[in-house]
């Protein structure tokens, strides 16, 4: 993300860097971005506000994992699990809209 990327957040606009300490505190990576055009077929966040950055965030290195033994109930959350709360929690701070490409491919396209 250039130093100009703005979303939406609770307090008005939110620079890109807060979004970026934000990914980061969760144990998180931001791991690129860009702004979409039409042509790239990225879902709206709501029918009249089309998604104006598209943020793509993972993993890099230990943290993610030490975030995850910690916080997660053994008994019930797998990875994908704590991880769909986890972003889905950081885009409702910033007003945005989470996806998860991969699910759509899996059930478009089954697992093999």
């Amino acid at each position: 993300m250039s130093p100009r990327t703005e979303a939406t957040g609770r307090h008005g606009t939110a620079h890109a860097q807060e979004l970026t300490e934000a990914i980061l505190a969760q144990g998180l990576t931001p791991r690129g971005g860009f702004q979409p055009r039409a042509d790239d077929a990225v879902p709206p966040i709501s029918p009249c506000q089309p998604a104006a950055t598209l943020v793509l965030v993972g993993n890099a290195g230990a943290r993610m994992w030490q975030r995850f033994c910690t916080q997660r109930d053994p008994a019930r959350d797998r990875l994908d699990d704590w991880s769909s709360q986890i972003i889905s929690g950081l885009a409702a701070l910033f007003r945005a809209r989470a996806l998860f490409p991969m699910r759509h491919f899996l059930r478009a396209h089954g697992p093999g």
